[in-house]
């Protein structure tokens, strides 16, 4: 072979592995390390900018083999380039949308609830009224029944003894019904607690 077919023949070479050369830009992120092994999680060669342009020298799939403009050779993930440039919007950094409350329509919700506490507060302090004049009105009835007993008992003479025993008996009943009234205000407290729920008044 002569030297002028030699050097045609590199020539070809060099040209081929230059065409096969390609150029691609980071992106997908601000920063991007180049490390000496692909998937190896050592600590960076260098680290490249979002819109860098590399030199696409293998590619394995997941991860490129790249050269960057200093001449640092290395790999990067796939997902981290792209064979176009990115565009400005892409460059800067992406927005957050904020969520939006709905203030309006919350407050009416507050409202709302505010005004079923009132409703129920309300009908807790009625009930209570109902149960305090009850209790009254059961008061005046052992009253009047512990006269009328005592009516009795002078009509027919009943000896000291038996009134005594008409007397613990009157003291038990009334006894009874204090339990039961004071039982029926608790549970009536336990059943509005349960529809406020379970917030105490």
């Amino acid at each position: 072979m002569t030297r002028a077919s030699l050097l045609i023949l590199l020539l070809s070479l060099a040209t081929s592995g230059i065409t096969q050369a390609e150029t691609v830009y980071v992106s997908g992120a601000n920063r991007v390390g180049v490390r000496a092994e692909a998937g190896s999680k050592d600590t960076p060669l260098t680290v490249v900018q979002r819109g860098d342009a590399l030199e696409l020298l293998e590619n394995n799939g997941d991860y490129w083999r790249v050269r960057t403009q200093n001449g640092v050779e290395g790999w990067i993930k796939s997902i981290y380039a792209v064979h176009t440039p990115p565009t400005k919007a892409q460059n800067d950094k992406p927005q957050i949308d904020k969520p939006q409350i709905d203030k309006p329509t919350s407050d009416q919700e507050v409202h709302k609830a505010e005004q079923s506490i009132i409703q129920l507060r309300n009908q807790l302090e009625q009930q209570l009224a109902e149960n305090r004049q009850l209790q009254s009105r059961v008061e005046v009835l052992n009253t009047e029944v512990y006269n009328l007993h005592q009516s009795l008992s002078d009509i027919r003479g009943d000896d000291p003894t038996r009134h005594r025993d008409w007397l613990f008996l009157f003291i038990a009943l009334a006894a009874l019904a204090g339990l039961g009234f004071t039982l029926g205000i608790l549970w009536n407290k336990h059943q509005v607690a349960k529809k406020l729920g379970g917030h105490s008044l």
